[in-house]
């Protein structure tokens, strides 16, 4: 969970920071990302989209020519583009959309992020699915691991001050990882208990 070294001072910041990260650490492209995004967008917010001319990508390409649905995803993926090179404010409203669209680890880091701005944890309900808590006990074990290999740098002089400060933001994430998925088991274990009574 490797992260960028300065700390994003904006909403905005946050969403282009791990976006760009996650574009430039995988094989998703600027295009591959605004299409996930256009696809989270029309799921989550249709009318909202329609007001604001928003393409439905998926859509069009069922319904419109070539030439029309070429225009249309240019301009799309031209508007995303803006965003990502912050020449253009990010819409509150597709903030949701925006980390739905991110590939995993970087939408648990930009929920993780976005939340501990408020002194809270992204907390997940662990779902009904066979494998959703075994998930997030996946998560608890690589969060560990990072905090673990972090922790052996940071804490190898015995103290833990400013000379870390190169460790700081990603030990600071990993920390925040594991405290969001043990809390997230622990409410299941809670609910489970509960059922027994």
């Amino acid at each position: 969970m490797k992260t960028s070294t300065l700390r994003h001072e904006t909403r905005d910041g946050v969403l282009i920071g791990i976006a760009s990260d996650m574009i430039a650490r995988t094989s998703m492209s600027k295009d591959g990302f605004a299409e996930a995004l256009n696809a989270a967008l029309q799921a989550a917010a249709p009318q909202r989209c329609e007001e604001h001319d928003y393409p439905n990508l998926k859509a069009m390409e069922k319904t419109a020519d070539m030439t029309t649905y070429g225009r249309a995803y240019k301009a799309w993926c031209k508007r995303v583009e803006r965003w990502l090179n912050a020449e253009v404010e990010i819409p509150a409203w597709i903030e949701e959309s925006w980390i739905a669209a991110l590939e995993q680890p970087w939408r648990d880091r930009a929920m993780i992020e976005l939340a501990s701005r408020y002194g809270l944890l992204a907390v997940r309900v662990v779902g009904a699915g066979a494998n959703d808590a075994m998930q997030v006990f996946a998560g608890i074990s690589t969060a560990f691991g990072g905090v673990a290999s972090i922790g052996g740098r940071v804490f190898a002089d015995g103290v833990f001050n400013e000379k870390d400060l190169p460790h700081a933001e990603d030990f600071e994430a990993y920390c925040r990882a594991l405290a969001a998925h043990a809390v997230t088991l622990a409410d299941q274990a809670a609910a489970i208990k509960a059922t027994s009574h």
